[in-house]
């Protein structure tokens, strides 16, 4: 019986934080989609990155574009030389 009850808090703990990714992530994507869309035509190197830390990106800074586009480009260049080392 304590297992069942157990199992059964753990099921649910699960699906409130599942429901709160869920939330969380349409909360993001009506503030900033229409901006990642943006982004993603404007800079290339964002194509390959998922959706949803180009959101949290957009958090970060606010929704400010032109902070999100520099940190972006800073990354990409640093991944660049990464890649190339």
């Amino acid at each position: 019986m304590a297992d069942t009850n157990s199992f059964r808090i753990f099921i649910r703990a699960r699906l409130v934080q599942r429901e709160y990714r869920v939330n969380k992530w349409t909360t993001l994507e009506t503030r900033f989609g229409a901006a990642v869309a943006t982004l993603q035509q404007e800079l290339p190197s964002t194509q390959s990155m998922k959706r949803m830390r180009l959101l949290k990106i957009m958090e970060r800074f606010s929704g400010d574009v032109e902070q999100a586009r520099n940190f972006l480009q800073v990354f990409g260049e640093q991944h660049h030389k990464h890649d190339e080392n």
